[in-house]
């Protein structure tokens, strides 16, 4: 469990890394974090809507911010797990297309390349 924090933190303090290479239980133990944090959340958010203390203005404030704050390191991190599997950066733009993201997803999760590239 510890180990799963620290590799949190140093995903966080990463963020504007562009540099490097990033590991597939790095990148894993991310979405599972990501994971984490949604269940968390909206649970929290169905109850307290169901209670009326929050109205959807403060609710679209709140996704707002966490999306941003989950978002920005896994971009980073996603550029440097495709750069761990010599894979070409643009591919990070497919997760824009629907279900295509979700394959390339599939990728990073896969076994590293064992070639060196340089990175």
């Amino acid at each position: 469990m510890l180990d799963f924090l620290i590799t949190i933190l140093n995903i966080f303090f990463n963020t504007f890394n562009w540099k490097g290479k990033a590991s597939r239980s790095e990148f894993n133990s991310y979405i599972v974090f990501i994971l984490i944090v949604a269940f968390i959340i909206g649970f929290s958010i169905i109850k307290l809507m169901s209670e009326k203390d929050l109205d959807e203005q403060t609710f679209d404030h709140i996704i707002n911010i966490i999306a941003v704050l989950l978002y920005m390191p896994f971009i980073s991190l996603s550029i440097r797990r495709l750069r761990d599997m010599n894979r070409p950066i643009w591919l990070h733009l497919l997760y824009y297309i629907p279900f295509v993201g979700i394959y390339v997803i599939y990728l990073q999760c896969t076994e590293t390349s064992r070639s060196n590239s340089g990175w």
